[in-house]
């Protein structure tokens, strides 16, 4: 009997084993073909119409490279913003947005799936309020996860002008929760987009960095604030 429970054992962690492999095997397909796409999003297109359409074919022949583990637990949600990604690359941000609406639908507390949703609205010139809903949502959804917040951060600094006061207050508290844990790339990015603000707008940024009693430290003035 101990014989029998010992063999039972034994082929129950051979499965899980083989399961395990398994799992591992697909994650470094998959990293494999993630890796691979982004490498194709990098390079570099012709200065003419047909490099340009060339990399824009280059790109549409890699979409099904990361959208066939769209399914697959564990991987689904890379899967889906990576495919977002090649298709907005291929096919711009108009038509990437019924693709990012499909995703919401299964996954409505993405939220960064919501700001790329607002991002996708507002380079295709959107009414105000269509932008505004989607980046609400992706606050309300994911209001602290770290990646997400630095890119509204950013994405908010863009519009400051166009925003209501509470999407204006949004922007400046994700700063100071931020509070300076952004890298270089990402500091770069918003003090270039803050730069080209009038001086007027400079100056109400610098008064509600104030009013908030971060205006003294280190990561405000790197940003000119």
């Amino acid at each position: 009997m101990a014989s029998a429970r010992s063999i039972a054992t034994s082929v129950v962690m051979i499965a899980v084993a083989l399961a395990l492999i398994g799992k591992g095997i697909e994650l470094l397909r998959f990293e494999a073909a993630e890796a691979a796409a982004q490498a194709i999003l990098a390079s570099e297109a012709g200065n003419d119409a047909a490099g340009r359409e060339a990399r824009r074919r280059e790109i549409q022949q890699a979409i099904p490279l990361v959208a066939a583990w769209t399914a697959t637990p564990g991987l689904a949600g890379r899967s889906r913003r990576a495919k977002g990604l090649m298709i907005e690359a291929a096919v711009g941000a108009a038509a990437v947005e019924p693709e990012l609406i499909d995703l919401l639908a299964v996954t409505p507390t993405a939220g960064r799936l919501w700001l790329n949703l607002a991002i996708a609205r507002w380079r295709r010139g959107a009414p105000p309020q269509q932008i505004l809903g989607a980046l609400r949502m992706s606050h309300v959804t994911q209001p602290r996860e770290f990646e997400t917040m630095v890119a509204r951060a950013l994405f908010l600094m863009r519009l400051w002008e166009l925003l209501p006061s509470d999407e204006q207050r949004l922007a400046v508290n994700q700063l100071v929760e931020l509070n300076g844990r952004f890298d270089a790339t990402q500091a770069q990015q918003l003090r270039a987009v803050i730069a080209k603000k009038p001086e007027a707008t400079r100056q109400a940024l610098k008064q509600q960095i104030s009013a908030r009693g971060a205006q003294d430290q280190a990561w405000a003035r790197a940003l000119g604030l």
